[in-house]
């Protein structure tokens, strides 16, 4: 009996034991449990910035902040952006002082994509003054008229001297006119003071004013890295928050350019690469000079044509319009006239007035919109 008892005791725990590892043997077929810690992908928690192509641009406008990824492998905040049509983005910018080193590009904006200048200093505009050169080609002399005939009877004319007479000038009696040469000429006038004014040749005025000089300068930065796919909606792209001393998310255009109405980019930039120095001077002029030139002098014949040694007479004309007929020396071919008094003026000066101006050359212009 003890047996028999025992022997069912044994069986019945068998059957329970083999129940056991059924079930034990079913787990494999449950759900596993979710993680309590939850957890995204590795799309949401961003992923490493690949590189652009080269004709990669960002058209963009902001949309919801985002987690992405710097080119470093950094997280950081993502705006999400839709650039407008034409424009070319994201930029990040920074404007400093001309005088001090340009901040690198670094990060995920790694490549510098621009670097200009804007407002323009004072610019002064002047010119190098107008001078004039010495007086040439100026006469100062007296109208000598000659006759064959002696003072007291008929005059009769043979030539006159207009101009040649100055400033000790040899010249032939009545070459001037012609007529007297080989004759036999017995008197002569002076009858008119002869003069002629110069000229001087003028300097070139160049401009002298100061050197243009900017006082304000940026640089801008673009991305060096595509952002993550899945960071942003279609047809946005993703935008980390520029790193100091980058102040502005931007977008750029060439030229100068009005901010896109209806988006947020509506802090305008406008920077330059180059100036339109159009300064210039007025031509310079020399005036007619004040020549002091005496209606007296002397005059002096010779035989010579050289007229040297000596001279076969001289006289002095206290006034020419009134010196009446003058005996001519015999043997006398050739004559000179030194005025009393022949002082040469200087030409008074003009021009060298400044024109033109100093612009920034829109053709060089960059237009920058950022979101303020």
């Amino acid at each position: 009996m003890v047996t028999m008892r025992a022997a069912l005791v044994l069986t019945a725990g068998c059957l329970l034991a083999l129940t056991g590892c059924g079930l034990l043997a079913g787990l494999k077929d449950l759900p596993e449990p979710s993680d309590a810690g939850g957890g995204g992908s590795d799309a949401e928690a961003g992923s490493d910035v690949g590189p652009f192509g080269d004709d990669a641009t960002f058209d963009v406008a902001p949309g919801d902040d985002q987690s992405a990824t710097d080119a470093d492998g950094a997280a950081g905040p993502c705006t999400c952006m839709t650039i407008p049509a034409g424009w070319s983005g994201p930029r990040a910018l920074d404007e400093h002082d001309p005088n001090t080193m340009a901040p690198a590009c670094s990060g995920f904006y790694g490549a510098k994509s621009f670097a200009g200048n804007a407002d323009l200093g004072p610019v002064t505009a002047s010119c190098t003054p107008c001078t004039c050169g010495a007086q040439q080609g100026a006469k100062c002399g007296a109208h000598l008229s000659y006759y064959t005939n002696p003072c007291g009877s008929t005059s009769t004319g043979c030539g006159a001297e207009d101009f040649a007479l100055n400033g000790g000038v040899c010249q032939g009696l009545g070459t001037g006119n012609g007529g007297c040469a080989g004759r036999d000429v017995q008197s002569f006038q002076a009858d008119g003071l002869e003069q002629s004014v110069g000229s001087c040749t003028p300097s070139v005025s160049t401009p002298n004013g100061s050197v243009p000089a900017w006082t304000k300068a940026a640089v801008a930065c673009a991305p060096i890295g595509a952002p993550p796919p899945d960071a942003c909606d279609a047809g946005q792209v993703c935008a980390p928050t520029p790193q100091a001393p980058f102040t502005h998310l931007c977008i750029s255009n060439s030229g100068v350019q009005s901010c896109p109405t209806g988006t947020p980019f509506s802090q305008q930039f406008v920077y330059y690469t180059s100036l339109d120095d159009t300064r210039g001077c007025t031509q310079c002029s020399c005036g007619v000079p004040q020549n002091v030139c005496s209606s007296s002098g002397t005059v002096s014949f010779w035989t010579s044509f050289t007229c040297t040694p000596s001279p076969t007479g001289t006289y002095t004309i206290n006034n020419v319009n009134a010196s009446g007929c003058l005996s001519l020396p015999s043997m006398s071919y050739y004559s000179t006239w030194t005025p009393s008094t022949f002082t040469l003026g200087s030409c008074p000066a003009s021009g060298g007035t400044p024109t033109g101006s100093v612009t920034p050359d829109p053709s060089a212009a960059t237009t920058f919109c950022c979101i303020p």
